[in-house]
């Protein structure tokens, strides 16, 4: 007997049966994730169980362990709620075996300096890891920065509601992470501070204009308490509005903040991602080859070993600074003044015919190793070399 289209068909027992018993392992899981949850709060020892939720939401509301549970349910139905607090994998708890790097040259590095076994798993996205990638090509008239010992750049790292403060030394490329209360300018000295403990020769401190770094108050505690100076760094602005954080000031801790969220992806763990897992992944990328230091140390070098050797750091500034010096003496490099040339967007989402901006520009001086142009409005903008490209008629 056929049965109408708005009747609902019986469930049959077996059926019923498969998804009472489904609830149930749903239920268990659930409270498996909860109690996870509690340990978290209860074992932290810095903040203690409502700092720490207030640092989840804000300093002036603090919410329950089982309202903080619901929010990050309700907004990632889809997704477990381990994978944001770091349970991905129950033998993964204590960190040891996650690596963190698509590289298979990098993760083999790390097997070797951490001792671990060749059979046991580094992440949790194996599909992500490649034995090889394509070389780049390098551009003919790029200069590498080169700022002197005791430089360093920091910035606020976000991920979701929760902040970290990086700091990286220019000259190394060693970071230092710490996590961060709030954007305010005493939580931030009380972060940088902390970061200090394990530096002894800061001279120059440079970042954006964030409000915390740019107060007074910030950079009185930074002259009196370690001599140093913040230098503020502007961003230059692309055609459509954008700014420019590949090859520009900023760009050295700009890579290191999206290297640090890859590396959390590729062992499984996604925003908010935790301060035990990001610590981890730091000293993970200081103990790996890095490719800058790698290139002009003439063999694999991480940011530890130039740590360690002052030595090597000079050869690599050698080499460095021998390499700006062939660029800048490469036919076709030196613009002269009144010059008409147009500038490249830099953008890489931009098909090769769109990159160049519409207007032309005229070349005003050479400043810093930059070159002042002028817009066809009058405006005066600065940019490096190789995004300039002579004007043919």
């Amino acid at each position: 007997m056929k049965t109408r289209n708005n009747e609902k068909k019986p469930i049959k027992k077996d059926e019923k049966k498969k998804v009472d018993k489904e609830q149930v392992l749903r239920d268990l899981q659930n409270q498996k994730y909860e109690n996870k949850l509690q340990e978290l709060l209860n074992d932290d020892v810095k903040y203690g169980p409502e700092e720490f939720r207030r640092r989840m939401f804000g300093r002036n509301v603090v919410k329950s362990a089982a309202a903080w549970y619901k929010k990050y349910v309700d907004a990632h139905k889809e997704k477990l709620y381990s994978e944001y607090f770091g349970f991905t994998k129950g033998e993964d708890d204590d960190l040891e075996n996650v690596a963190g790097f698509r590289s298979a040259t990098k993760n083999q590095v790390l097997r070797k300096k951490l001792k671990i076994n060749e059979d046991t798993p580094l992440n949790h996205n194996k599909k992500l890891v490649k034995e090889n990638f394509p070389v780049k090509s390098n551009k003919k008239y790029l200069l590498h920065l080169i700022y002197p010992e005791g430089t360093y750049i920091i910035d606020i790292m976000f991920s979701n509601e929760v902040m970290y403060l990086l700091l990286i030394d220019f000259t190394t490329r060693y970071v230092y992470i710490t996590d961060l209360m709030s954007k305010g300018i005493k939580d931030v000295i009380e972060s940088f501070d902390e970061l200090m403990t394990n530096i002894k020769d800061l001279r120059f401190l440079r970042g954006d204009a964030e409000r915390a770094f740019m107060s007074a108050e910030f950079q009185k505690h930074l002259a009196e308490k370690y001599n140093a100076k913040y230098i503020p760094m502007e961003r230059s602005k692309e055609a459509n509005g954008t700014t420019s954080i590949v090859h520009d000031k900023l760009g050295v801790i700009d890579r290191m903040t999206r290297t640090l969220r890859d590396m959390a992806y590729v062992a499984g763990y996604t925003d908010p991602i935790p301060y035990r897992v990001i610590r981890k992944l730091v000293d993970n990328y200081n103990l790996a080859p890095h490719s800058f230091l790698s290139k002009y140390a003439h063999k694999r070098t991480s940011p530890d070993d130039v740590k360690k050797d002052h030595h090597l750091k000079l050869t690599i500034w050698r080499n460095v600074e021998q390499h700006n010096f062939m660029v800048k003496n490469r036919d076709g490099y030196r613009l002269y003044k009144n010059q008409r040339v147009v500038v490249y967007n830099d953008d890489k989402t931009r098909k090769r015919r769109t990159q160049l901006r519409p207007e032309v520009y005229t070349v005003v001086r050479e400043e810093n190793g930059n070159y002042v142009l002028e817009r066809e409005n009058g405006d005066h903008v600065k940019y490096s070399r190789f995004r300039i490209k002579p004007y043919l008629i």
